[in-house]
């Protein structure tokens, strides 16, 4: 069975979910957490806010294992699968880091077979073969194949951390333009949360944002909820503004956006007199469907 995860900063996802990177850890079980693993005699618990510091280099500590065990149980589990399953796993990269972490990717979740119980489930897993896949041009070759036949296109991932950008030349990549900025809607989130503070002494929260930007029931008085909407709007603003510095004219090429980013700056950034021709994917989970298209086709091929 192929799992394809992908391990954001803000959001664990995978082909049929989607969850905050967000972990505690205790050495007995908790009584009233909703989603537990215990993994090598350690208790790990979701939690609903995001509380990982970003990390370059995920493979640092079995953080972002234990992550992926989450999403792999899910899978599983959505797929009726119990006892021990056999698994081909697909995982990514941001382009400008995939050579620097390939090989240490390949090696962190290189551990054959794994037990771990999920919410009182014992699961034994033997992970056969990693797959390692570039992240934004995964989803973009799944989603929107059309623009690969484009001279040229460029790809802007909004992660939380994050933005990484790329350009595709007649359908490969040009490393020329690979970037990963240190932008993303965390930072825009804290920064929201700060001014409501500062000026109102309200504690603004993501799920308070998001209700704001997608229109739904807020509590939050008009004036927190035009800081949001102007903040939204200038982190737009900021995000073509850099582009720009980076000699990347949009006036020019197509541009691809995606990432977590891409749905809350998407009303801001379809207005933007600078952007000639926008694609936007908003699906959270773009990514993780990329890698599993992509390495079923890779399996496929080794199978031949």
């Amino acid at each position: 069975m192929l799992i394809a995860v992908d391990t954001g900063n803000a959001a664990i996802k995978s082909m049929n979910t989607t969850f905050p990177t967000g972990l505690t850890t205790s050495s007995v079980c908790p009584s009233f957490a909703d989603d537990v693993i215990k993994y090598n005699n350690e208790y790990y618990v979701l939690v609903d806010d995001r509380n990982i510091p970003y990390k370059y280099d995920k493979t640092q500590d079995d953080t972002f294992f234990v992550l992926s065990l989450f999403a792999i149980a899910k899978e599983l589990r959505l797929s009726n699968m119990t006892g021990h399953v056999i698994i081909d796993l697909a995982v990514g990269l941001p382009l400008e880091h995939y050579e620097a972490l390939k090989q240490k990717t390949l090696d962190y979740y290189n551990r054959g077979h794994v037990s771990f119980v999920y919410n009182n489930e014992v699961f034994n897993i033997q992970i056969n073969r990693i797959l390692v896949k570039p992240q934004a041009l995964s989803a973009v070759v799944v989603e929107a194949q059309e623009l690969l036949r484009l001279p040229t296109v460029f790809i802007v991932d909004i992660g939380g951390y994050t933005t990484d950008i790329a350009l595709l030349r007649n359908g490969k990549i040009s490393m020329e333009y690979c970037r990963s900025l240190d932008m993303g809607t965390i930072a825009l989130g804290n920064s929201i949360a700060a001014k409501a503070n500062s000026l109102y002494n309200i504690a603004v929260r993501n799920d308070h944002i998001q209700a704001v930007l997608q229109r739904r029931d807020s509590l939050l008085p008009e004036s927190v909820k035009d800081i949001i909407h102007k903040e939204v709007a200038n982190y737009a603003k900021s995000t073509i503004d850099k582009l720009r510095e980076l000699q990347i004219d949009l006036r020019t090429d197509p541009v691809v956006f995606l990432g977590g980013g891409a749905l809350m700056l998407k009303p801001h950034l379809d207005s933007d007199p600078r952007i000639a021709q926008a694609r936007f994917i908003t699906d959270p989970k773009a990514n993780a469907i990329g890698y599993y298209t992509l390495g079923a086709r890779e399996l496929t091929r080794q199978s031949v």
